[in-house]
């Protein structure tokens, strides 16, 4: 499934969009893909990308130049997503997109997975901004701006966190719990409740 350069979406309240099959996302700065809400003030649901690693040759899904706003997170199929855009066991590069508004639990959250994250901008998540769950990842060169929860969030997994900057997040700069393995580097962290935390065996280095 491709997005070409230009495409804007526009969501009623409620609506989603889920793709069992790899997405190609093909913004540029000039000319983003936008998903966005239909009615002002009430949202969307979820983008949401799953399970494309099950086949015998995983295929990589690809979001460059997006501006994914007001989504809201939703329930389809039975599945609970929580993030604006959602990535289930789906390996993901997300490059050069926009992140703002988010309304459910996170902007981006992403689940057994291969994902790579540079130089994205997320800015007012209503909780965490970026959640990883037993994910191998890299978040390199992102503005976080006000997160009313962590603005990146880890459970599990190994990941590398640089030259980012993380500011106004109300609850962690960066959290690390259920024996994640991270290491930051070249990171700004200011106006965050608590920088960095680290719990359940986890592991953070710089």
């Amino acid at each position: 499934v491709r997005f070409s350069a230009g495409v804007v979406l526009r969501f009623a309240p409620g609506t989603s969009l889920v793709s069992y099959a790899p997405i190609n996302v093909a913004g540029t700065p000039n000319a983003p893909v936008v998903f966005d809400e239909s009615v002002p003030g009430r949202g969307w649901g979820t983008f949401a990308i799953l399970s494309t690693n099950a086949s015998l040759k995983p295929a990589l899904s690809s979001i460059q130049s997006l501006v994914c706003a007001n989504a809201r997170g939703a329930t389809e199929n039975g599945l609970t997503f929580t993030g604006g855009l959602s990535c289930f066991a789906s390996d993901l590069r997300v490059f050069q997109s926009v992140f703002v508004s988010s309304g459910q639990d996170d902007a981006l959250n992403v689940k057994r997975s291969r994902v790579t994250i540079d130089e994205c901008v997320f800015i007012n998540s209503v909780a965490d901004a970026v959640d990883l769950d037993w994910c191998e990842a890299s978040v390199r060169r992102c503005l976080f701006l006000r997160s009313a929860g962590d603005g990146i969030d880890l459970s599990g997994g190994k990941i590398e966190i640089e030259a980012n900057v993380i500011l106004t997040a109300d609850d962690k700069g960066v959290s690390a719990g259920e024996r994640t393995n991270v290491k930051i580097s070249r990171t700004l962290l200011a106006g965050c409740a608590i920088g960095v935390a680290s719990k359940d065996g986890s592991r953070v280095s710089s």
